[in-house]
This record gives structure tokens, sequence and C-alpha cells, in this order.
């Protein structure tokens, strides 16, 4: 009979009410998560922003070197 329920019916019908459960969840967190402002800098957005700075530095410092030496002669300076 149909209308005798089922251990199988029983587990199935948990299962479900459990995944309703766990979307309803996910759904509330996602309409949440929409409140959250990306664009406030943090404490570690300003320290990588240093970093990145100092390494830019650093790199134009390497660049200016190399021009540098591409016009150093080795003739005049050792007869100076």
């Amino acid at each position: 009979n149909m209308a005798v329920e089922t251990v199988e019916g029983a587990v199935r019908n948990e299962q479900h009410n459990r995944e309703k459960d766990w979307k309803a969840t996910k759904a509330d967190t996602k309409t949440n998560l929409r409140d959250v402002n990306m664009a406030v800098e943090t404490v570690e957005s300003s320290v990588r922003k240093e970093q990145h700075d100092r390494e830019k530095d650093w790199k134009a410092t390497g660049a200016n070197q190399k021009k540098a030496n591409t016009n150093f002669d080795m003739a005049r300076a050792l007869f100076n």
C-alpha cells in the first residue's frame, strides 16, 4: 500500500528537508554578503600597496643603474 510510510520514504523526506534548509541558508548568506563593501581599505591592502610601491622603486633603481652602466667607458676609467 502506498499510504504506508516506508523507511526509504522517511529517509528521502529527511534528505529533501535538509537540502531545502541548506539552500535557504545559502540564499540568506548570499543576500547578506551583498552588503560587504570591498572598497574599504584594510590594513592588509595598505601593507600590500606599500610593498608594491617599494618593489616598483627597487625595479626603477635597477633599470636606471643598467642605463648608467651602458654609458660607462672602461677604457677611460682605466687611465683616469
